[in-house]
């Protein structure tokens, strides 16, 4: 990250005008009535005397705004001084600028205004904006440049400290630009005025509220940032793996630390779940024990009733954690993980692609499967996923260096290579990435990778790089930038997670900074596929969550609550937010959840989702989906291909409540109760023929959607007798009017059953 506030400013010269009355007077007249959404900021003391700057190294003096909610500025007020009676100064207003202490990127908001003095001495000048600048952030700036001889800036003369401060930020109100555009920080204010019209959207229904003390979690520096979810004792609340502490979830009500009572002993770097030996009970796999000069690791195996007994684990050395993901790797049905490190220590660091071996033991094969840049490359972020929805694992790598990214593929014979490298996917962006996140956030079917990436500020500022954090699929197996993201540069952009946090059926997204003094940030996905920030309405402002976070429901009240750390301690935030959708949740137990693929249909949609072991800056999420179903009446269906390959179709779901879904308790797709199911012509231009056989007579429903679940006509809903029946599809949706050409899925439900194919329309 660049640092460029270098240094504090020395004293300005002072200059007395008089008593300040005429000031005192001016502002008694024009402080707004925040009562009434107008507010005047200001963050200079009127009470003393006037100084001013006098180094001509000074090329522009900017002050600093805090805004309390998202507003609209509409007025400026600047007073400046001199003998000069026409001088003048160009005023510009910058925003968020990527949350930097000072305008560091120097993107205008409104074009840049002149300012200009009509008389010498102190004079007030009112500058209205033509067009009004809406501001989201938490800052904007007043800047001044080309401010002619005779004229100056004026700062009052009281001292104050930084706002906020820490290794490479330090926040004041009053900043100077110098010949090389570096900046540094002044103790006292400019006498400017913004005056801003509070939107005043409260938080929806309550927000996200902190829990971490009253639910009896430590307030404390954690020496792991690892986070790990998991329902330990099967009682249908998840709990927690934090700080290599096993804390158990007494029904959303309280945390209670059983580490000790569980027989975990010692204190990892990273600390996962995972279900070792396939006997259906959680294990728990420590990574790079501290105190250890071997950065030895442990699994501590459940013996069924929560009692844990450690083995130790002949592992390579891991002294950096940065991501840990676990996934079937060679298809045997025993779980494997990829470690990636960091290389904050090691001068090349070293990943590992770690084999079960059945015996509660892993065995590295790294050199054996991974490419030479996938075992070195510095780890910001890697998780196991299926890009092209064939049933096995791939491996993405997000790199810290920025050029070095890893789409695994599996090859035959178990090995694999680099799509990236290979121009099978195109990620090239400039910028170094921080953590990553895989999820179907607009229910296509397909993938989506959430990449938050840090682009240093000349790449923001001079090459005009920008850093949007979501890559989509635009053609069959490659993903580009998504062109429509309106997501707010921040220079020290960390991790960031998927998920629904408002249960419309469209995954939100959070994105958190690695700073102290900088702020996370909540989008919510709206309609047509954009994200508008919405972190005020959501009760999150002001919140530095750092290097990484997730969505998860700790109560099973339904709505995503969310864990992360904030200034280095664990805080995990209930979600009061009351959208009144609809919701389902999936627990998927077996030997083959990890990398299983759902999908949740009903009357008017599809969803997809992914069960995902480890992701992003070492967390885990749990073996269980949240799928927000927005405003549906009912679930059809839901259903499950398994890692190994098994269909499964899901009915009797519960809406509004967690569902267990045991491996195997469903039949088959093999098993479809609709027979003989034909749709011809194929492609069509004038209308398709869907015909199919029931061997009994039953309801069916025999339905057109979209590629992305999304139901375009209903052709058949009722009881039919047994035998053949063709039906029709026009082309048309429910309405009558003709849809556009492309690919169609029809869906038959029957029996408890289900089949579907696709249709290609051709106008």
């Amino acid at each position: 990250m660049v640092t460029y506030m270098a240094r504090q400013l020395p004293y300005p010269i002072y200059r007395e005008y008089g008593t300040m009355k005429f000031l005192l007077l001016f502002l008694a007249c024009t402080v707004g009535a925040a009562a009434n959404g107008i507010d005047t900021l200001r963050t200079y003391d009127a009470r003393g005397g006037y100084a001013y700057y006098a180094d001509p190294s000074v090329t522009m003096q900017a002050a600093r705004f805090d805004l309390s909610a998202p507003g609209t500025l509409q007025t400026v007020v600047v007073l400046l001084g001199g003998p000069s009676s026409g001088g003048s100064a160009t005023l510009h207003i910058y925003g968020h600028e990527g949350g930097l202490p000072a305008p560091g990127v120097g993107r205008d908001l409104v074009a840049p205004i002149t300012v200009r003095k009509s008389h010498a001495g102190v004079e007030r000048i009112v500058v209205p904006l033509k067009r009004p600048v809406h501001i989201l952030s938490h800052q904007f700036f007043v800047a001044l440049d080309n401010v002619s001889p005779g004229v100056t800036v004026l700062s009052d003369r009281r001292k104050r400290n930084t706002v906020c401060a820490d290794s490479t930020d330090s926040y004041a109100f009053q900043l100077l630009r110098g010949r090389r555009r570096q900046w540094a920080w002044g103790v006292y204010s400019y006498l400017i005025d913004a005056v801003v019209e509070y939107d005043f959207r409260s938080a929806t229904n309550g927000g996200f509220a902190d829990m971490t003390s009253s639910l009896g979690l430590p307030d404390s520096l954690a020496r792991s940032s690892s986070i790990a979810w998991a329902d330990v004792d099967r009682d249908g609340y998840l709990d927690l793996l934090v700080d290599g502490r096993l804390y158990h979830n007494d029904h959303g009500a309280r945390f209670t630390n059983i580490t000790a009572q569980a027989g975990i002993a010692g204190l990892p770097r990273a600390a996962v779940f995972i279900d070792a030996d396939n006997d259906g009970a959680i294990d728990v796999l420590f990574l790079g024990l501290t105190g250890s000069d071997s950065g030895a690791s442990a699994l501590f195996v459940n013996d069924g009733s929560g009692r844990f007994t450690r083995h130790a684990l002949d592992l390579p050395s891991i002294r950096e954690p940065a991501s840990v993901c676990i996934g079937d790797a060679d298809h045997d049905g025993f779980l494997d993980f990829f470690v990636g490190q960091s290389g904050a220590r090691d001068v090349v660091p070293r990943n590992y692609l770690l084999i079960n071996n059945g015996h509660l033991g892993f065995v590295d094969r790294s050199a054996e499967l991974l490419n030479d840049s996938a075992r070195t490359v510095p780890v910001a972020g890697a998780q196991w996923v299926d890009v092209d929805n064939v049933g096995r694992l791939d491996l993405f790598i997000a790199s810290d260096d920025g050029t070095s990214d890893q789409l695994l593929r599996r090859q035959v014979g178990g090995a694999y290579r680099n799509a990236i490298q290979y121009g099978q996917a195109g990620f090239g962006t400039a910028g170094a990435r921080a953590g990553c996140h895989w999820a179907d956030c607009d229910n296509d079917g397909t993938m989506d990778l959430l990449l938050p990436v840090r682009s240093a500020l000349a790449m923001e500022r001079d090459r005009g790089e920008t850093n949007r954090p979501v890559l989509k699929r635009v053609a069959a197996g490659r993903y580009d930038w998504n062109a429509t993201e309106p997501v707010e540069y921040e220079e020290a952009r960390a991790g960031g997670a998927w998920g629904d946090v408002n249960n419309d059926g469209l995954l939100d997204m959070i994105l958190t900074t690695s700073c102290n003094c900088r702020y996370a940030s909540i989008y919510e996905q709206v309609e047509g596929g954009a994200f508008a920030q919405r972190t005020w309405e959501y009760g999150f402002a002001r919140v530095a969550a750092g290097r990484d976070a997730m969505w998860i429901d700790f109560d099973n009240d339904g709505r995503l609550d969310l864990a992360t750390f904030v200034d280095g301690r664990f805080r995990l935030y209930r979600n009061a937010c009351n959208s009144g959708n609809n919701h389902v949740e999936l627990d998927l137990d077996g030997p083959h959840a990890v990398g299983a693929r759902a999908e949740v249909y009903t009357g008017n949609g599809r969803y997809t989702q992914v069960v995902t072991s480890g992701r992003g800056l070492l967390m885990q999420d749990p073996l269980r989906l949240h799928f927000g179903l927005a405003g549906a009446s009912r679930i059809d269906s839901a259903v499950i291909l398994w890692s190994n390959g098994r269909r499964e179709v899901q009915h009797d779901l519960v809406m509004n409540s967690l569902n267990r879904i045991r491996e195997g308790s469903a039949s088959g797709a093999e098993d479809v109760a609709v027979q003989e199911v034909s749709a011809s012509p194929n492609p069509f231009t004038t209308h398709v023929e869907i015909a199919y056989t029931l061997p009994v007579a039953g309801d069916i429903r025999v339905g057109i959607y979209t590629m992305g679940g999304t139901c375009v006509r209903t052709l058949v809903d009722a009881r039919q007798p047994a035998g053949r029946s063709v039906v029709v599809w026009k082309g048309d949706d429910a309405n009558g009017d003709r849809v556009a050409q492309g690919t169609y899925i029809y869906r038959l439900v029957s029996g408890g059953h289900e089949v579907s194919g696709k249709v290609v329309l051709m106008r």
